[in-house]
C-alpha cells in the first residue's frame, strides 16, 4: 500500500525594539493566512507568543502564505513590513525564512512617539517690575524611557520635546546660584502618549516663587525699654525693571518703589510680612507726638 507523507514546515519570528537589539518584545498577534489561487486569503493559523520575543507556528503545508501583525505591543507601532512567504515540498521539515526580513526573520518594531512641552514661569512681586527674572537658559533634567538629558528654556521660557517613547517622564528643574532667591519647585511626573502632537504636547509647568521674609522694625527712646507707638514707616524696594535716576555700585540703573507703610504698634513695632529678596528703603515719614523724625532713610 502506498502512504501519502504530509509536507509540513515551521516558522518563526522574532520581534525587537527598533533602537535596543537586546529588547525582546512579547504580547504581539500575528495572524497567518493562505493564499489561494485566485489570491484570496483564507485565516490558517495565529502564531504562538513564546514571552520572548519569539513567535512560532507549526505544520505549514505547501502553498502561498502571508503574515500580518493584528495587535502591536503596548507602545509600539503595528508593522508596516510585508510578510509573505512560501512553503515548498523541498521545506519539509524546516524552517522558514521570510525574504523581506532580516536574517532570522527579525522584526525590528517602531515605538510609539509623542511631544512634551516644559514651561517655566517666574512669580511676580506685586507693583515690582523687576522682579520677574529671564525666562531664557532654565535647565532641567528630563529622565524616562531611556532618555535621559539636561535642557534649556528659550526666550519665552518654553521647551519642547518631540519624539519622545511614550511613557512617564520624570522633570527637575537644575538649581544654579541665580535661583537663589527663589524656592525651587519640586521634581514632577508626567504621561506623554502617542496623541501628544507638536500642535497638542503634554504639558507641564513649573512656576518658580519667591522666598519670603519677614522684617520687624522696633521704635524706642533713648532708652530701649521704653517702646513708641505711632511711629510710621514706608518700604521701598529696588526695581531695576524701571529707569531711575539711581545707579548701584555696578552702574546699573533702578528705581525706588514703595511697597507698603506701617505704624509701629502698642510694642513699639513696625511689622512688615513676605518679603522677597532685594534691596530695601526704609523712611520714617511720620514721628509719634514729642519726637522727632530720623535724619535719614535706613538702606540694607
Amino acid at each position: 500500500h502506498f502512504v501519502n507523507e504530509v509536507i509540513s514546515a515551521s516558522l518563526k519570528l522574532i520581534k525587537q525594539d527598533a533602537e535596543y537589539a537586546e529588547r525582546k518584545l512579547a504580547g504581539t498577534v500575528f495572524e497567518i493566512y493562505k493564499i489561494m489561487e485566485d489570491g484570496s486569503e483564507i485565516g490558517y493559523s495565529v502564531m504562538t507568543d513564546c514571552g520572548n520575543g519569539e513567535y512560532v507556528v507549526q505544520d505549514l503545508t505547501v502553498g502561498q502564505y502571508c503574515v500580518k501583525e493584528i495587535r502591536a505591543p503596548e507602545n509600539y507601532q503595528l508593522t508596516s513590513v510585508t510578510m509573505s512567504f512560501q512553503v515548498t515540498r523541498e521545506d519539509h521539515g524546516k524552517e522558514i525564512e521570510i525574504p523581506s526580513l532580516a536574517s532570522g526573520n527579525t522584526l525590528k518594531e517602531e515605538p510609539l512617539r509623542g511631544t512634551l512641552e516644559i514651561l517655566k514661569v517666574f512669580e511676580k512681586y506685586g507693583q515690582v517690575a523687576g522682579s520677574a527674572r529671564s525666562l531664557q537658559g532654565i535647565r532641567f533634567h528630563v529622565t524616562g524611557q531611556n532618555y535621559d538629558e539636561e535642557v534649556e528654556t528659550d526666550t519665552e521660557g518654553r521647551i519642547l520635546l518631540p519624539g519622545l517613547r511614550v511613557g512617564k517622564y520624570r522633570i527637575e528643574e537644575v538649581l544654579d546660584e541665580c535661583m537663589e532667591a527663589f524656592v525651587m519647585p519640586e521634581a514632577q511626573e508626567i504621561e506623554v502618549t502617542e496623541h501628544n502632537t507638536s500642535e497638542y504636547p503634554a504639558v507641564i509647568r513649573f512656576e518658580n516663587r519667591f522666598k519670603r521674609g519677614r522684617l520687624v522694625i522696633i521704635k524706642h527712646g533713648a532708652d530701649q525699654e521704653n517702646r513708641i507707638s505711632g511711629a510710621v514707616f514706608r518700604l521701598e524696594i529696588r526695581d531695576y525693571g524701571r529707569k531711575g535716576e539711581e545707579v548701584d555700585e555696578d552702574g546699573k540703573n533702578y528705581a525706588w518703589v514703595e511697597l507698603t507703610v506701617r505704624k509701629s504698634d502698642e510694642r513699639g513695632e513696625a511689622v512688615f510680612e513676605d518679603l522677597i529678596a532685594g534691596q530695601y528703603r526704609l523712611t520714617e515719614i511720620q514721628a509719634p507726638k514729642g519726637y522727632q523724625l530720623l535724619m535719614s532713610p535706613v538702606e540694607f
